[in-house]
C-alpha cells in the first residue's frame, strides 16, 4: 500500500506555510494573541527544511487502518534514520494543525487523510549528545510457555 507521504517545504515556501498554521492556530483558538501568532508563523523557520509528513489511508481495504497509520509512521522514522545516517539533523514533532482540515487541504492530503508530523531538518550547528539509552528490561522480555 506505501502509505508514507512526504510534502517538501523549503526556501521561501516556509515562510508562506507559517502564514498557514499561524491561521490554523487562529481558527482553533480565536481568541490567541498576536505574540503567539508571530511564534507559530516563525516555526518553519526553525531549519532549511520542513516535511509535511503523513499518510493516504483507505478506510475500505482489507487492511485495518490501524495497521495503514501504523505502517506510515514507520516511514517516517525511517525517513528520518535515512536523514541521520547522511549526517543531518533531524526531529519529529507535532501540533494542533496536523488535525486542522484545511492545513490537510493545502498540503494536498484528502479529508481521509492523516498528517503524522512535521519533521525538521537540516545540517546540525555542533556535535550532538547520544541520548541516554533507556534499560531493556524497561522494555523487552522473554516469553516462556507456561
Amino acid at each position: 500500500m506505501r502509505p508514507s507521504r512526504f510534502v517538501c517545504i523549503e526556501g521561501d515556501a516556509r515562510s508562506a506555510f507559517g502564514e498557514v498554521i499561524a491561521a490554523s492556530l487562529l481558527r482553533r483558538f480565536p481568541d490567541t494573541p498576536v505574540e503567539r501568532l508571530d511564534l507559530e508563523r516563525a516555526k518553519p523557520l526553525r531549519a532549511p527544511l520542513l516535511v509535511a509528513a503523513g499518510a493516504v489511508l483507505r478506510p475500505d481495504h482489507r487492511i485495518p487502518l490501524w495497521e495503514q497509520q501504523a505502517t506510515a509512521a514507520a516511514g517516517v522514522m525511517n525517513f528520518i534514520n535515512a536523514l541521520e545516517a547522511q549526517g543531518f539533523g533531524a526531529i519529529w514533532l507535532s501540533s494542533g494543525a496536523l488535525e486542522d482540515a484545511e492545513v490537510k487541504r493545502v498540503l494536498g492530503f484528502a479529508a481521509t487523510d492523516m498528517l503524522l508530523g512535521w519533521i525538521y531538518a537540516g545540517t546540525p550547528a555542533a556535535e550532538r549528545p547520544s541520548p541516554p539509552r533507556p534499560d531493556p528490561g524497561a522494555f523487552w522480555r522473554r516469553w516462556s510457555p507456561p
